[in-house]
């Protein structure tokens, strides 16, 4: 069984720093959060964090990136 770790104050910083980014005038396109791992992944984009109605961050396009997925190794 694959054990993956999460961070919620993590999650929830970069989530609000996307928003914020989005606030300041940047293109959600241009907006890219990195995460080590699966659970970190789903916990960031999982909208359970803040208000659904930021939850739309997702469909506006900014991207979440794995960047430790087996897959890429």
């Amino acid at each position: 069984m694959e054990r993956s770790c999460t961070n919620e104050h993590e999650a929830e910083r970069a989530f609000r720093l996307a928003c914020f980014f989005i606030a300041q005038g940047i293109a959600p396109s241009q907006i890219t959060i990195l995460a080590a791992y699966q659970a970190q992944a789903s916990l960031i984009k999982g909208g359970d964090l803040l208000p659904v109605t930021l939850g739309d961050v997702w469909r506006l396009g900014v991207r979440l990136v794995l960047f430790c997925s087996p897959s890429s190794e």
